[in-house]
């Protein structure tokens, strides 16, 4: 099976030169509007009768400007929910017209927000990209999920919807981009999520508490695209060093395995927390990047220093990375 990569994942890649604030204007209005397609399609999809009042001028705002596009998406919720509570309590929806809902307590007994969302609104917050996926969405893009047992908000992530799954991309770079960073970012995530990013090993390790399959994608300079696929991936959390579990089991692709006899087990490791097998040093430091590290690495996809991403047998020629991660 040949990963196929849109072009909107690969521009997304390419075009974004500098490292961007996941809270950046620019960002904010593009997770919005993200938001507000999801509702609408909910909308379409469970209420029929649903005429959007939203007037022209208006819509076109929410390209534009953050305090349109919150105040278009808090309405488009207020309708989702007043419908499904009304056909909870078996209120006929026949020849109904819009519904206007203010956000009071009468109308919503909870106001919406970020924390209550998901329990508020049922599948608005869906717990990763498959489950997007199986409620019929189908366009990649920045989607925000609430990974069950989650000790973390809601947080945004990008789903890539390519070949007939819901695949949550955890890692995307291009060579040129540096990813020698300290324990904490790799913990927390850097980048934009909308181009080169490190999803986060908090994030990581939430969304692979179950049995997760692991694909890889790389792009040599002259095109040529390769892939490695791994029907088991979980990364352990902080107190565990992110230590990396990984089977060769099952696996597939045009890239040979280079991750389960060297980094299978081992912990992950910065240049400012060591927990590499490498007596003589820190595998981090040396190759300017953050990874499951033994002496040091057969596969390193994180690397800045030498000729950047790494994956064993002599290849380093690879302008983009992708790591996607997903569940039957």
């Amino acid at each position: 099976m040949k990963v196929l990569l849109t072009a909107i994942t690969i521009c997304s890649a390419l075009c974004y030169g500098a490292v961007i604030d996941f809270d950046s204007p620019k960002q904010k209005l593009f997770v919005l509007n993200q938001k507000i397609n999801t509702v609408h399609q909910l909308l379409d999809a469970e209420c029929p009768h649903y005429v959007s009042k939203l007037e022209t001028k208006d819509s076109a705002k929410t390209l534009l400007r953050i305090e349109i596009a919150e105040k278009v998406f808090t309405k488009l919720l207020g309708e989702l929910l007043k419908c499904r509570r009304e056909s909870s309590t078996g209120v006929s929806k026949t020849g109904a017209g819009p519904v206007t809902t203010e956000f009071t307590t009468a109308t919503t007994e909870l106001p919406i927000t970020k924390e209550n969302a998901t329990t508020v609104l049922g599948r608005v917050l869906s717990e990763d990209c498959q489950e997007y996926y199986e409620q019929g969405f189908s366009i990649s893009g920045v989607y925000e999920i609430n990974p069950p047992n989650s000790t973390l908000p809601p947080f945004n992530i990008w789903c890539d919807f390519a070949d007939g799954h819901g695949w949550t991309v955890i890692q995307k770079r291009t060579d040129a981009t540096s990813f020698y960073k300290n324990w904490n970012d790799y913990k927390n995530g850097f980048g934009d999520i909308s181009g080169h990013y490190w999803l986060g090993n908090d994030k990581i390790h939430l969304l692979t508490q179950t049995n997760q399959k692991l694909n890889i994608s790389l792009v040599a300079s002259d095109g040529e695209e390769r892939y490695a696929a791994y029907s088991l991936f979980q990364v352990a959390d902080e107190a565990d060093k992110y230590r990396l579990t990984i089977s060769a089991e099952g696996f597939s692709g045009t890239l040979k395995d280079q991750l389960t006899r060297t980094h299978n087990g081992k912990m992950f490791t910065t240049w400012d927390n060591d927990n590499d097998l490498n007596q003589g040093g820190n595998c981090a430091a040396d190759s300017k990047g953050g990874w499951w590290y033994r002496f040091c690495s057969s596969a390193d996809l994180n690397e800045s220093d030498f000729s950047g991403m790494y994956w064993g047998d002599g290849l380093w020629d690879f302008q983009l990375s992708v790591m996607r991660v997903g569940r039957d």
